[in-house]
């Protein structure tokens, strides 16, 4: 009996899920029957956010981040507030962050960053003199674009009860192609099951948490540049940030230097996870599979 057009789900599937205050999702004991076994199914939504331009000199990585959440409207309703107590309305963004902006962006952090916030971001970023995009990619920049986001995405999804929704940014696709069906076709294809039950391109301008992902995505960024001394540092309202979300998470110096000032390319913690991607080391941690599927 084939449920939801995939084979692997041997019943209706039935989704009975409870929300506290702070955004978490808890499964009351319901039976939810998947291959073939009583277990829960989890529903969270990731918000996707790119940096970089590919073929631009100016930028020397190349980024993708998601935001990975079960209830984001609870998160939504405290941005809104916070947002309403500094009359802040424009977009969140980590290139126009300012002084004035550094007092609701700190909030909006203690927020993400309380451990009762069952939220977490995490990132892939490419060294781009590491890798040779026209020769990996045949030169097609929406191969590239679709290749890195599902990369990030997958391992992010390693539960096989887990059935994700994802709003990304609004990114340009060539005529015939879109990015909401490769991303979620080839996601699913991979685990060979309903992994992903919708994918969506919104403008970054009506979604907090698209904004939210770009702050962090930018902060991780600026701290690579920094540690690989790419940019020079000064007193504003980024380094400030930067070195909230240190105090917060207990970094010493930066997400890629160890504890004896050595480079690092992988940095794990329950809210946040970067990665830098090595084109020779496909499987880091085992925690992604190949880019190219």
């Amino acid at each position: 009996m084939m449920c939801c057009g995939y084979a692997h789900f041997s019943c209706k599937l039935k989704i009975n899920m409870s929300y506290d205050g702070h955004g978490n999702a808890a499964c009351i004991p319901e039976k939810c029957c998947i291959h073939g076994t009583i277990q829960c199914i989890t529903t969270p939504f990731y918000f996707v956010d790119e940096s970089g331009l590919i073929k631009s000199e100016r930028d020397p990585f190349f980024a993708f981040g998601a935001i990975k959440i079960s209830a984001p409207q609870y998160l939504y309703r405290e941005i809104r507030s916070i947002r309403s107590r500094f009359s802040l309305r424009e977009e969140l963004k980590w290139s126009k962050m300012s002084e004035r902006k550094y007092d609701a962006v700190k909030q909006i952090l203690d927020v993400f960053l309380n451990p009762k916030t069952r939220a977490s971001f995490s990132c892939v970023i490419l060294k781009k003199d590491e890798l040779d995009f026209d020769a990996y990619f045949q030169n097609d920049f929406f191969n590239a674009y679709t290749s890195f986001m599902i990369l990030l995405l997958k391992g992010r999804m390693g539960s096989d009860t887990e059935i994700a929704t994802i709003i990304a940014d609004d990114y340009f696709s060539p005529k015939g192609r879109d990015i909401e069906s490769v991303v979620r076709n080839k996601i699913n294809n991979h685990f060979g099951r309903l992994a992903v039950g919708g994918c969506c391109q919104i403008d970054s301008k009506s979604s907090d948490l698209i904004q939210v992902t770009d702050l962090l995505l930018g902060a991780v960024l600026y701290d690579l540049k920094i540690a690989e001394k790419q940019t020079e540092v000064s007193l504003n309202a980024k380094t400030k940030i930067l070195g909230y979300i240190h105090k917060k998470l207990n970094v010493d110096r930066s997400f890629f230097l160890d504890a004896n000032g050595a480079p690092q390319r992988n940095y794990y913690n329950q809210k946040i996870k970067a990665m830098i991607f090595d084109p020779n080391y496909k499987k880091p941690d085992g925690l992604v599979s190949e880019i190219s599927e």
